[in-house]
C-alpha cells in the first residue's frame, strides 16, 4: 500500500445509522449487510477513518434523544463530519423526509415523531464547527435531501460563511420521489441495498487511470453511469462550495504515488497552476488601471462636454474655447468608451483563467502527496474559489482592489505547496511550453533530475545549494 494518505481524520467524525428490522412496515435484511459494508470501507485502509471516530446506530427503536446525540457528536468534528443512512425513507404528512426506524409508525401523521426526521440531522450537521460535511442517504426519497428546503443549504450569509471551510456535500440513492432498491434473498450470499453496494464496489475497485484520491464527486458520477446501466435508479446529489473536491477514498487502481512519473505530473499541474494565478493576477491589475481610467476619462469627458455646450455670451474666443472644450470631451468619451470595452475584455479573459485554475486546482488536490500537501492544496482553493465567485457575480462591473489582492494571495500560496523534483525526469515539460522559472519557485532538485534543455540553464541558475548534489529554486 502507497504512503499517499487522504485527509486527516482523526478530527472528524461520523455517524452511521441503518435499520433492517420494523415493527410497521417490510423487513429489510440488505439494510443490515449495507451497514456493515459501509462501516468496513470507512475503518478499511481506502478511507482510513479511525474506529473509535465513527459510531453505528442499528435498529433504533425510536428517535428518543438520538437528535441531541447527533448534535453533540458532530460537534467534535472540526475537518469532516459525515452521517450515512440506509433503511426505509419515509414522508410525514407535511411530505418531509423520515429516516425509519424500528419501531417507527405507518400512521401518516406520527411519523414525525417515531422515525428520526431528516430536519434533525441537518440541524445537527449545520451546528457542527467541521469544514467538510457529507450525507449518504441510501433509502426512498433520499433526493429530498438534496433538492429543496431540506437541503443542508443556509442563509446567503451562512453560506458566505462556507469560503472559509470546504461546504456540503449530499449524496442520495434516488430522485426526491424515488424508490431505494435492495437485493432479494437468495440473489446473493450476503443480500445488499442497491446503492450501498455499487459505491463500495466502485471505491474498492478504484478507478483505473484515475487519480490517487478519488473524490467524492468523482464516485458519484461513477455510480450514476455503472447504476443506470445496470438499470437500477440513478442517485443525485447536491454540492455546495468546494465539497465536491473532498477526496472520499484512496483511488485502489492507481497506487503509484512515489513513482517518477507521478512526481512529474504533480510538478507540472502546480507549475501549470501558478502560471494561471499569475496572469490572472496581471490581467486583473490591468483591468483595475483600466477601470479608473475609464472613469476618469468619463468623468472629465462629460464636463468638457457640459462647458462646451454652455451658451454663454462672450466674443469669438469664448466660442472658440466651448468649441474646443466639446470636441475634447467627444474623444474622451470616446476613449473612455474603448477603455471600458477593454475592461469588458478584461473581465472575460479573467474569469476564464479563473475557470482554468479551479479546474487545475481539483487535479491538484485529489492528487496530493501527503497530508501537509492536501491542506496546503485546499487553502489555495478555498482563496481561488471566492475570487472565482466574485468574477462570475452576474452584477460585477469593475474589479476591485479586493480582487486583484486575493490573486495576488493564490500565488503567493501556491508557491508554497511544495514540489519535489529530486531525481525525476521533467523532460516532457518542454511539450507543455514551460520557460518561466517563476513557475518552479521553491522547487526542490538533484542532479539526478532531467530539466528541458531550454529550462535547465535557468533552473541552474536561480538555485540554491541545499546540500551536495540538491538545490532549490529560489523565490521570486
Amino acid at each position: 500500500m502507497t504512503d499517499w494518505l487522504v485527509p486527516d481524520l482523526s478530527n472528524s467524525y461520523a455517524v452511521l445509522v441503518g435499520t433492517a428490522q420494523y415493527d410497521e412496515f417490510p423487513q429489510i435484511p440488505a439494510a443490515a449487510n449495507s451497514l456493515d459494508r459501509m462501516f468496513r470501507l470507512l475503518t478499511g485502509e481506502l478511507c482510513t477513518w479511525p474506529t473509535q471516530r465513527v459510531t453505528v446506530v442499528r435498529d433504533a427503536h425510536e428517535p428518543g434523544s438520538l437528535p441531541d446525540r447527533l448534535v453533540e457528536l458532530y460537534e467534535q468534528a472540526k475537518d469532516v463530519a459525515l452521517f450515512y443512512f440506509v433503511g426505509h425513507g419515509l414522508l410525514d404528512d407535511e411530505d418531509a423526509l423520515c429516516l425509519g426506524l424500528r419501531g417507527t409508525r405507518e400512521n401518516l401523521f406520527r411519523r414525525a415523531t417515531t422515525a428520526l426526521s431528516y430536519n434533525a440531522v441537518r440541524r445537527a450537521l449545520r451546528a457542527s464547527p467541521a469544514r467538510t460535511k457529507i450525507v449518504i442517504l441510501d433509502c426512498c426519497f433520499a433526493g429530498k435531501a438534496a433538492h429543496g428546503h431540506q437541503t443542508l443549504n443556509g442563509p446567503v450569509q451562512e453560506v458566505a460563511g462556507l469560503v472559509h471551510g470546504t461546504g456540503a456535500y449530499t449524496l442520495a440513492a434516488t430522485s426526491p420521489y424515488g424508490s431505494a432498491w435492495f437485493e432479494s434473498e437468495g440473489e446473493s450470499d450476503a443480500v445488499q441495498t442497491y446503492f450501498t453496494k455499487y459505491l463500495v464496489d466502485t471505491v474498492e475497485r478504484g478507478v483505473p487511470g484515475g487519480p490517487v484520491g478519488l473524490t467524492i464527486e468523482s464516485i458519484f458520477l461513477r455510480l450514476v453511469e455503472e447504476l443506470t446501466a445496470a438499470g437500477r435508479p440513478s442517485p443525485t446529489r447536491l454540492s455546495l462550495d468546494l465539497a465536491d473536491t473532498f477526496v472520499f477514498a484512496l483511488n485502489a487502481a492507481n497506487q503509484a504515488k512515489a513513482s517518477p512519473e507521478w512526481k512529474a505530473g504533480w510538478i507540472e499541474t502546480i507549475a501549470r497552476a501558478r502560471e494561471i494565478a499569475w496572469a490572472l493576477f496581471v490581467v486583473l491589475t490591468q483591468v483595475l488601471g483600466g477601470t479608473f481610467t475609464a472613469a476618469s476619462l468619463g468623468r472629465v469627458g462629460s464636463r468638457l462636454e457640459a462647458d462646451g455646450n454652455d451658451t454663454g455670451t462672450g466674443g469669438i474666443l469664448d466660442r472658440t474655447r466651448r468649441g474646443v472644450r466639446r470636441r475634447i470631451g467627444d474623444a474622451m468619451g470616446a476613449r473612455a468608451g474603448e477603455v471600458r470595452s477593454k475592461r469588458d475584455s478584461g473581465l472575460d479573459r479573467a474569469r476564464s483563467l479563473a475557470d482554468d485554475l479551479d479546474d487545475a486546482l481539483v487535479v491538484a488536490r485529489a492528487n496530493a502527496a501527503d497530508h501537509d500537501t492536501a491542506r496546503a492544496a485546499d487553502r489555495v482553493r478555498a482563496v481561488a474559489h471566492a475570487l472565482t465567485g466574485f468574477l462570475h457575480n452576474p452584477g460585477l462591473t469593475q474589479v476591485t482592489e479586493v480582487m486583484r489582492t486575493s490573486a495576488r494571495d493564490v500565488t503567493t500560496a501556491l508557491n508554497q505547496v511544495p514540489m519535489d523534483a529530486t531525481e525525476t525526469d521533467l523532460s516532457g515539460l518542454a511539450e507543455a511550453g514551460f520557460t518561466d522559472v517563476r513557475a518552479f519557485a521553491g522547487t526542490k532538485w538533484s542532479e539526478g533530475t532531467i530539466w528541458p534543455p531550454g529550462l535547465e540553464e535557468k533552473i541552474r541558475q536561480s538555485s540554491d545549494t541545499l546540500e551536495p548534489g540538491v538545490y532549490q529554486v529560489r523565490e521570486t
